[in-house]
Order: structure tokens, then sequence, then C-alpha cells
């Protein structure tokens, strides 16, 4: 007979025998492992000495001695313990230990790319551990299967998309879920001597051809933030944020929007700094970055874009080595205005989608105007399929919006019809607005619920003689590929567009000719 390796047994039928010799003060197993805090323990894999400890904690948890919240916590003490051996050890070479910083770095990834850059960590570290001595990488050294298993981990095969299409890689995780996270938080504030070192790494890293090196090198940099928000700004994000290159730059904006939703505290208000400062690469990873995560504070967020506006406008136009901060800035606010906007509606929290967009009629005016109407334009781009398919975000947005009057979905759908209006009526705009409008008739086809949408927003925007001439033509001139004759629900919607009073002829503006 071939011999057959051992597997564990299931983590709750592990955890099942050891309670079953101790003293659970008359609750049932069964009553013990349905505990939400049991079951989110048991869903990470890790060593079955692990298991025995937590069976200790649950024992502890019936007789009242462990509270919910420390048995739920068991999974974070028990990563926190396992790192802390793994850099205790004297059994561990500094070889070792870089491969363990590289593989929380990149926790999932190929294991070759994992093994080439835990070298490059490596040659740093020793320079600082033996700064006389070269560092020695064993080219045959441990096999990639011992190492593997030493940093309790699993080897497994996946298809990883490249710009060729799927390649099959052998990629590497850690068994338990929490020790990538928890371990560079470690190596970050308990090992400050290594800073120099990781420090140098993760610039190498945001600098390398590769993106997934670089989004890496950036979630790396946030869990440091997150750990440490000083050190990691002051080390790292800071000084991307204000590099001439770009790749820099996206690192810090990436770096800030993860270290936002890992918990780092300050983030929107070192955004609003960096959206007035007057390095024009500073505002730019601010404006980059507000697209990125500025949906988790929008109001915060549109008010600083406005101010940088202003800042812009007061230094004589966008800055020499930004040509596109006008047009950026714009982008920015319309990524956020539909993030808020839907995540208010998501949560049918109309009052707060009505005044995020409410504040936008007011700012159409003065040097902020050409930033509301470009920012409206790009909002209306957007769709929930790929490609530009499906039905765009905005008319979604309005569409579910209340049309009772005196509600506050009344009041949102109000201000996008006014804000349309502004757009299609005024000359640097009508052309983009115009199209906008078209790609939205023809995303209504063979969609009842974008249909009627429309059918609810285009009597908003035929106020003037000229707003009706305007649909008006745009409907009856629209055309598919190919086809001689409007597209049935532009018919459809034509219908809904009164005639307007005079019957003069109406000829549409420079560049706006449909298509």
């Amino acid at each position: 007979m071939s011999p057959v390796p051992w597997q564990p047994p299931e983590p709750a039928a592990l955890l099942a025998g050891h309670l079953a010799s101790k003293d659970l003060a008359g609750r049932t197993v069964d009553e013990l492992l349905a505990l939400a805090e049991v079951r989110a323990v048991l869903a990470h894999h890790r060593p079955v000495a692990d298991t025995a400890r937590f069976a200790e904690r649950v024992a502890g948890h019936a007789r009242g001695t462990v509270s919910l919240a420390d048995l739920g916590a068991f999974g974070h003490y028990a990563a926190e313990r396992q790192v802390r051996e793994w850099f205790d050890s004297a059994d561990h070479t500094l070889h070792d230990k870089a491969f363990l910083i590289a593989l929380a770095t990149f926790d999932e990834a190929p294991y070759p790319l994992t093994a080439e850059l835990s070298d490059v960590l490596f040659g740093l570290l020793q320079r600082i551990e033996n700064p006389g001595e070269p560092a020695r990488i064993p080219v045959f050294g441990t096999s990639s299967a011992q190492r593997v298993g030493q940093a309790l981990a699993d080897r497994y095969q996946e298809p990883e998309e490249t710009e060729w299409g799927p390649v099959l890689q052998t990629k590497v995780q850690f068994r338990d879920r929490l020790t990538a996270v928890t371990l560079l938080r470690e190596v970050w504030t308990g090992h400050p001597s290594a800073r120099p070192a990781l420090v140098a790494w993760l610039r190498r890293l945001a600098d390398d051809p590769r993106p997934v090196v670089r989004t890496r090198a950036a979630a790396t940099a946030a869990v440091m933030a997150e750990a440490d928000l000083p050190s990691a700004m002051a080390l790292l994000i800071r000084s991307w944020a204000a590099d001439r290159r770009l790749r820099a730059r996206l690192a810090a904006a990436n770096a800030l929007a993860l270290a936002h939703h890992l918990g780092a505290p300050h983030v929107s208000r070192i955004l609003a700094q960096w959206c007035t400062d007057p390095d024009h690469r500073m505002r730019w990873t601010a404006v980059r970055g507000y697209a990125l995560v500025g949906d988790a504070f929008p109001r915060e967020a549109l008010a600083a874009l406005t101010e940088a506006v202003r800042g812009m406008e007061a230094r004589g136009g966008p800055a020499r080595g930004w040509a596109d901060e006008r047009d950026e800035l714009a982008q920015s606010a319309a990524a956020l205005l539909l993030a808020g906007g839907e995540e208010a509606a998501a949560r049918h929290d109309w009052d707060e989608a009505a005044a995020l967009w409410g504040a936008l009629p007011a700012l159409a005016r003065g040097v902020t105007r050409d930033f509301v109407l470009r920012a409206m334009v790009h909002a209306c781009g957007p769709t929930d399929g790929p490609g530009g398919t499906g039905r765009p975000l905005l008319l979604d947005l309005f569409g579910r919006g209340d049309p009772t009057p005196g509600t506050d979905g009344a009041a949102l759908r109000h201000t996008l019809a006014a804000l349309w209006r502004s757009v299609l009526n005024d000359p640097s705009c009508s052309a983009s607005g115009l199209n906008a409008l078209r790609q939205w008739v023809r995303a209504a086809e063979g969609d009842r619920g974008a249909e009627t949408a429309l059918a609810e927003l285009l009597p908003l925007l035929a106020v003037s003689t000229e707003d009706h001439r305007r649909l008006a033509y745009l409907l009856e001139n629209l055309r598919g590929e190919g086809d001689p004759t409007p597209p049935a629900v532009a018919v459809r919607l034509r219908t809904l567009v009164s005639a307007p009073p005079a019957d003069t002829p109406f000829e549409p503006s420079r560049g706006a000719t449909p298509r």
C-alpha cells in the first residue's frame, strides 16, 4: 500500500473533541460550537495546538470566566503569538524572516514573485544587521516546500491575469487569514530597527513596472499607517505624494485610501490639507485620493475640492506641471458625488443624498461654475455594466428618488434636473451634455426602468422654448448604427416633450450633431 499523507481533522470536530472532556457548566458542545464568535475563529485554518488553547477559552466562557469579546478575539491573539514566536526565534534566520515579511506583503500572490522580492528585502536587512558583510543569498538553499511549510502557509495553483491573458501560477497564502496583517503591524511597530530597510524596500516596490507589486506596496504602507500613522506618513506616504513620478503619487493615494478603510484616523484631514498645498503634486495626490475614498466623507471631500478649484483659479489656472488640473478636480468630484449619492440611497437616506447634490447649484456661479458643470457631465458617464453598458448610475439615482412633492427624493430629482439644464444651456458644456443624454436614451432601449426615469426627467428639462426645441431635435434625429430611423424608445420619449410655443426652426449648436 502506498502511504497516505496525514490530514488534520476539521477544526470544528477537533474543538468538539477537546470540549468533550471539559467542564462546560451544563452547556452542550453543539450550543458552544454554534456561537458566532466560535464559528469566526474556526473559519481560519490554524495549528492544532491553537485549537486546543481555544478549547480552554470556550470552556471558560461556558463557565462564565471568559467574555464573548475575548472569545472572538482569540484569532488575533493567536496570530500575534505566532508572529512573535517567529521573530523571537533563533531557529529562523534573517533570510527566513525576510521571506515571512515578503509573504505577508504578497499573501495570495505567485510564489516566485514573493521569493524574488524577499531576497531583495534580505539584502537591505543584512546591511543593517551586519553592514560590513555582503548579503549571501543561498541560490539552492531551503526548498520552496519547506519555506512555505515553516511559514504555516499553503501552496495552490490559480490562473493569474496578465496582459496576454490568464496564466496558471503557483501561489502561496498563510493558512490563518489574520497572519499577514498581524505580521506587518508587528514588524513595523515592534522592530523599529528594521524600518530603514522596510522603507527602502517599499519605495523600490512602488516604482516596480509590475502593477501587482506597486499595489501591494501601497497596501503594506496602509497597514503601517493604520498601526502608526505619524511614522508611516513621515517615512513613506508623504514623500510618495510629493514625488515627481506618477507611480509614487498613485502609491500615496492608494495607501491613504486603504488606510482609511482599515481604520486609520485623520485621512480626510490629510487630503484636505494636501488639496490646497502649493505643490501641485501634493494636490494631484489629494484629488486622486478623494476619487478613491471621498465617498466615505463626501461633504468634506466636496468642500475641499471646491477650495482647490478656488485656489487654482486664484493662481491663474492649472499648474504648469498639471495641465488637466481643472478636469481632474471635476472627475474626482463626480466620482464621490455618485458614490456618496448611491450609498445614501441604498440606506434610504434621501436627506443625505439631497443635501450632497443640493450643494452644487449654488456653486454653479462664479469661479466654481465650470467645475460644477464639468463634474455633472462626468457623473453622467458611469454605468452599472462593464464597458459603459447598462443603466447610467446618475439616471438610476434620479429614478429611485421619491417624486412626491416636499420629499427629499423630490428635492434630489429637481436638483439633478436643474444641473442638467445648466449643462445644456452652457455654451462650453452643451455639446458634451447632449452627447451624454443621447447615451442615456440609447441605454433606455430594452430597459423599462431607465426609460421610466427618463420619461420623468425630460419634462423637467423642457422649461424654455429653447429647451423644447433642443430635446425634440435630439430625439427626432437620434440614430443607431446603420439605422435610418430613431430607435423606438426615442420615439416614445419624444411624445413627452411638448411642442414649443412658437413654431420656429431649430438648428443644433456647433458640435451637437446627433450620432
